[in-house]
Formats: structure tokens, C-alpha cells, sequence
């Protein structure tokens, strides 16, 4: 962030909009403590208290464009199958993505 000259304070605006995005594409709350290296007490604590509203809408807003969606475990399985895959290779990638 210093060879941004970014303030210290910004990387946590970085953190919380890097969960909101999370929690909007549908990746739960355990998943993402891991990957923010932190405990489900905290994500759910800290980032749920400091949600931003004017975020949350620009993020929902500009997230209605097809390619930007992202799509939930039932949708992404159908259309796995629907493209020929068998019904193991679905289930293997789709542990591999939703973990």
C-alpha cells in the first residue's frame, strides 16, 4: 500500500469490500474467514458492523451485467450438465470451486 502512497487506513476499505463481493457471489461465511485469514467471529462481527450501503447498491448494480454474475451451486451444476459433463466431473469441479 506505501508504494501506492495509499493511505494504511485504505487496505481495510480493500478487506471490507473484498467480503461484501464474497458474501454477494454467495461464498459463505467459514470460506471467507479463511481466505481473509481470520476467525467466523470476526468476519461476522467487525465486517458485518461496517457494511456500506452505497457499496452494497454499486456492487448489486453493476453486477446485473451476464458476465459479471456469478451464478449459485444449483445453477452452475445444470449448466455443468447441460454442456455434457458427466455427473461425477460436476460434482469434483464444483467441490474443487465452492469448496
Amino acid at each position: 500500500m506505501k508504494n501506492y502512497k495509499c493511505p494504511i487506513t485504505q487496505k481495510y476499505a480493500f478487506r471490507h469490500l473484498y467480503n461484501q463481493l464474497l458474501e454477494m457471489c454467495g461464498i459463505n461465511t467459514t470460506i471467507r474467514s479463511r481466505l481473509m485469514g481470520h476467525s467466523e467471529t470476526t468476519n461476522t462481527g467487525t465486517y458485518k458492523k461496517r457494511r456500506n450501503l452505497k457499496t452494497e447498491l454499486d456492487i448489486i448494480n453493476n453486477h446485473n451485467k451476464k458476465h459479471n454474475q456469478c451464478l449459485d451451486i444449483d445453477t452452475a451444476k445444470q449448466r455443468l450438465l447441460d454442456n455434457g459433463f458427466s455427473l461425477t466431473d460436476v460434482d469434483n469441479i464444483l467441490r474443487i470451486i465452492y469448496q
